[in-house]
């Protein structure tokens, strides 16, 4: 490999520094032979070199099992449900009110990303329905969690439909995250 660039091939040897440099790392002089190779570094002439090659292996990515990744994506889709449902009782204590038609789209974005992130990206209808599984038990939790912390009960028409409206966003949400888009 050239002293300079390590991943491009020497194909000129210095004599005297007794290195390998390529093309970019030599200077050309016309003499009178034609035109010379001559070391930067200590202006003596390079000759060329023949190398082979040989390219090193990549690190070739990480096989994971079916099972290993069904526990991933079980550990991280319920890991996000109990973080969205902190998230969501955090906020509603925080400001005093609660609002679940958006609490429970960031709730489906957190149990779709989970999912997704513990699948390694596996599309699937089944990884979809985990995530819109676990994107209820984060709705439950949260809507508990906030039912705890503020003390608000709320069942006006106008919060019902909004509620049921905002759970079956984030289903969909849930669904279209959590299966790599599917």
């Amino acid at each position: 490999m050239c002293k300079h660039h390590h991943k491009t091939a020497g194909e000129w040897l210095c004599r005297k520094c007794n290195e390998l440099f390529c093309t970019a790392c030599v200077t050309t002089k016309k003499t009178s032979e034609g035109t010379d190779f001559f070391c930067r570094k200590c202006g003596s002439a390079c000759v060329p070199v023949k190398v082979k090659l040989v390219v090193p292996k990549e690190k070739a990515a990480k096989k994971y099992s079916d099972g290993v990744i069904l526990v991933r994506s079980l550990a991280f889709g319920f890991g996000g449900a109990l973080l969205s449902a902190l998230v969501w009782t955090g906020l509603s204590w925080l400001f005093g009110f609660d609002v679940p038609f958006i609490f429970c789209v960031l709730v489906a974005v957190i149990c779709g990303y989970a999912v997704r992130f513990g699948s390694l990206d596996s599309p699937g209808a089944f990884f979809s329905s985990m995530a819109v599984v676990f994107c209820i038990i984060g709705s439950i939790l949260g809507k508990v969690g906030m039912l705890l912390a503020t003390h608000l009960t709320m069942v006006s028409p106008t919060y019902l439909f909004t509620s049921g409206l905002g759970l079956l966003i984030s289903m969909v949400v849930a669904w279209k995250i959590g299966g790599a888009d599917t």
